[in-house]
């Protein structure tokens, strides 16, 4: 290959190498919050092209290798000695970065470093490997080219030094292929072309990230809604064909539930991940766990559940169960014991992201849900089914209301109203009742208990009573059904875990407490064929995860004629922090229990033992007096101790400050200098290697091979000072043209040349005298080169012979 154009082809892959990785690496560095400078990265970028180039070019020489493994087996030696276990350190890193979140929460400089520094391995070795093959290469680059595209099509932002690295070697690929498209047509190929051209793709690049530009991308609004609405059409009709060959479910299910996608059947191994379904934005911190139903089923069939079409004669079934409990509150007069907080107001932002489904999402006792755009939905039921697919870029408000169950005025108030008869309950659903519940005096009630400046009770009707009524029946036929095929132990043992108690309150906390006696696994064996999957359960198998202790409880409920309902959703299992995003991945799919209390509606219970200590924890709240009167719940304060001498505290908070400055400062100084120490130390390796190289292709080369390289060397010697021999100049005209200048007193250029010129073209032997002579001259010239010309035309030299043949 010719030398000046293998010099052109290093340079275009060092920049393409280079401009690629230092763009991936920095975009991700500032998407997720690294904190490691660009200079780090661009550095780190170039040592690891010297690196492989490196390997690379001597490939086939076993010395290579050596140094290498020496060398990582010196630092791993060396980190173990310093630090420890290098394995146990890899592993931290990596829980690490899989717990980290770009809001800048647990930042580790160290595990930063080495994320990114590994993250530059990985994308220089793979596009190295893919340049080795233009078409991939190719391919790679038109790749990123559309995904350029696409970022400004769907507002993603990239930080102007990735796109104008990005788009020089988009702009370099260009040149190369318009190179290969002259040579096709036989038309002049220039191979300095793309070195050239580079320096102007730089500046340009250069000068597009300095331009200013508007805070607001192009929006594409036409051609976005052409996009979406097709885009929407499609998923439409194909989530439909999926849910008609069974692919899909137009019901909410989640692997992780336990159910399979084509004979909802319980059971079995679950394979849970990490995809993100919802964002969810909360405007008050919450002070419990937080359940979204999501699917609601009601048809035990000893095998699964199934919903069945239950007409609630409501249109806005979860909203009227909102409404009943606050008509049983009042009736009951429910007021909080010295500073016990009852309720807590929260208003939730639902994003959808990794789901597509018709489901929406809703905690129990919302009373209000908003939407951005219209949006029809089946709200007669409890499960909400939109008429359409919902995907990534869906949101909603729901405000409902927190409940402290663990309160004991809540628990009192769940025994007594489970105690009451049929005939109780609907005397206090009767019309009398209902006229009171609107008055003044409940409303000003209302808006104590639940701190409300406003409170609406239009809702509640003349029709209220029979509404209320109706339902109940409905619940009391559906969800006590049980099928015939569960074997008489179940409703033995369900009568026997709950004989002491007397409400139902109690008797539903009984059999939480019997489950939480058998093993969670998500592994469990499947139920035998025939089998009743709550007796196999509850009597051989003794171990589940949610599917399992959710159902169990439902039907055991429904033994003791307790209504109960199988409930499937998200299950965010930590307090909300106010204006903060909750990502609710997959494997936050859970199942659960709620059961029905006459006069006050569905109450939500959590079998599963896992799971429970967040469901029944102690709100920690304080009071406040607001000004509509009441109590309002805010966090615990910090205590008086510690809000002592303020200014002390600012002051140890501003060197706590400088001191985690002046340690990323000096961590940078750290690695910067070790990456400069590794740079030298490659380079000192680069001449090692080749000066090895070439020193064993002359030792091993023919007498004519080393003449040819001597003779080599002495022209490169003289270009440098200045005597470049002309591709039309003959060597003859050559010697006379350096003359004598260049002449030693035992030998002579002249006498070089006509030597050379005896082999060459009279194919004469040379003699040993004669080689001598060529030898003699090459070294006398090396030497002079030495003491004469300076370092920076030494390194020219050392530099033009690097990639000779």
């Amino acid at each position: 290959m010719d030398t000046t154009f293998r010099k052109y082809e290093i340079v275009q892959n060092a920049v393409s190498l280079i401009g690629l990785t230092f763009a991936l690496i920095l975009d991700f560095d500032i998407r997720w919050n690294m904190k490691i400078h660009w200079t780090v990265i661009l550095l780190s970028a170039s040592v690891c092209f010297v690196l492989l180039f490196l390997i690379d070019y001597n490939k086939k020489n076993i010395l290579t290798y050596i140094v290498v493994i020496g060398m990582f087996s010196s630092g791993g030696l060396l980190f173990s000695l310093l630090k420890g276990n290098i394995i146990k350190h890899i592993e931290s890193c990596y829980q690490w970065f899989n717990h980290y979140s770009n809001t800048g929460k647990n930042y580790q400089i160290t595990y930063s470093f080495v994320t990114i520094i590994a993250g530059i391995i990985f994308v220089s070795f793979c596009y190295y490997l893919i340049s080795k093959k233009r078409i991939l290469r190719y391919i790679t680059v038109s790749g990123i080219f559309l995904w350029l595209i696409y970022c400004a099509f769907i507002g993603i932002n990239v930080n102007k030094g990735s796109i104008s690295c990005l788009f020089v070697l988009i702009f370099q690929t260009i040149i190369e292929l318009c190179n290969v498209f002259y040579n096709k047509k036989k038309l002049e190929y220039h191979n300095r072309l793309i070195f050239y051209l580079l320096p102007i793709c730089i500046l340009t690049g250069i000068i597009a990230v300095m331009l200013p530009s508007k805070k607001q991308p192009i929006q594409w609004i036409i051609i976005k809604r052409f996009v979406s609405t097709v885009a929407d059409k499609w998923e439409d009709v194909s989530f439909n064909v999926g849910v008609f060959t069974g692919k899909y479910s137009d019901d909410f299910q989640v692997n992780f539930t336990g159910f399979s996608d084509k004979d909802k059947k319980l059971g079995g191994k679950i394979n849970s991940n990490k995809k993100v379904m919802l964002k969810v934005y909360s405007n008050e911190e919450t002070y419990g766990s937080t359940y979204l139903i999501g699917g609601i089923r009601d048809e035990y069939t000893s095998s699964g559940w199934n919903r069945s079409k239950i007409d609630y004669d409501t249109e806005q079934e979860p909203t009227v169960d909102f409404y009943q409990l606050l008509h049983g509150l009042y009736q009951y007069k429910i007021m909080p014991i010295g500073n016990e907080v009852l309720f807590h107001k929260v208003k939730l932002t639902l994003n959808y992201d990794n789901i597509k489904t018709k489901n929406l999402f809703y905690p129990l006792k919302a009373y209000q849900m908003q939407f951005d755009k219209d949006i029809r939905y089946d709200s007669s039921s409890p499960t909400l089914i939109a008429d359409h697919v919902l995907r990534k870029g869906f949101s909603y408000d729901v405000n409902y209301f927190e409940i402290n169950y663990e309160s004991d005025t809540i628990k009192n108030y769940l025994r007594k109203i489970s105690g009451v008869n049929s005939k109780d309950t609907n005397n206090l659903l009767n019309g009398s009742s209902i006229q009171n519940f609107r008055q003044s005096q409940c409303i000003d009630y209302l808006k104590r208990l639940l701190n409300m400046a406003f409170f609406d009770l239009q809702y509640v009707n003349k029709d209220f009573y029979q509404l209320i009524d109706n339902r109940e029946k409905n619940i009391k036929k559906y969800y006590t059904k049980l099928p015939n095929t569960i074997p008489n132990r179940v409703y033995d043992l369900a009568r026997d875990i709950t004989k002491e108690y007397d409400n139902n309150y109690d008797k539903l906390r009984a059999i939480e407490q019997y489950l939480s006696s058998f093993d969670y696994t998500l592994a469990p064996s499947k139920t035998k064929k025939g089998e009743d999957f709550v007796d196999y359960f509850l009597f051989k198998q003794k171990k589940g995860y949610c599917t399992y202790f959710a159902t169990a409880m439902a039907v055991l409920a429904r033994c003791i004629d307790i209504p109960t309902r199988y409930v499937e959703g998200i299950l965010i299992d930590d307090q909300l922090e106010s204006d903060q995003y909750y990502l609710a991945k997959s494997s936050t799919s859970h199942a659960w229990v709620e059961a029905y209390f006459e006069g006050v509606g569905w109450i939500p219970f959590e079998p599963t033992k896992s799971m429970q200590s967040d469901r029944y924890c102690a709100w920690k709240v304080k009071q406040k007096e607001s000004s509509a009167g009441g109590n309002i719940a805010v966090p615990v304060p910090t205590p008086p101790a510690m809000l002592t001498n303020m200014s002390q505290e600012n002051h140890d908070i501003n060197v706590r400050l400088a001191k985690e400055r002046a340690k990323q400062v000096k961590y940078m100084v750290r690695y910067s200098s070790m990456i400069i120490g590794i740079l030298v130390l490659l380079c000192v390796l680069i001449v090692i290697c080749l000066s090895y190289n070439r020193n064993k292709r002359y030792r091993n080369a023919s007498k004519e091979e080393k003449i040819k390289y001597m003779i080599r060397d002495i022209l490169d010697y003289l270009s440098v000072e200045g005597f470049e021999k002309t591709a039309d100049e003959t060597l003859m005209d050559y010697i006379k043209r350096v003359g004598e200048q260049y002449d030693f007193d035992t030998v002579s250029f002249s006498d070089v040349g006509f030597i050379y010129m005896k082999m060459r073209y009279a194919s004469m032997e040379i003699d040993e005298m004669e080689m001598n002579k060529i030898y003699t001259y090459h070294n006398l010239l090396k030497e002079h080169m030495k003491g004469k010309v300076g370092l920076s035309r030494r390194m020219k030299y050392q530099f033009s012979t690097m990639f000779r043949n």
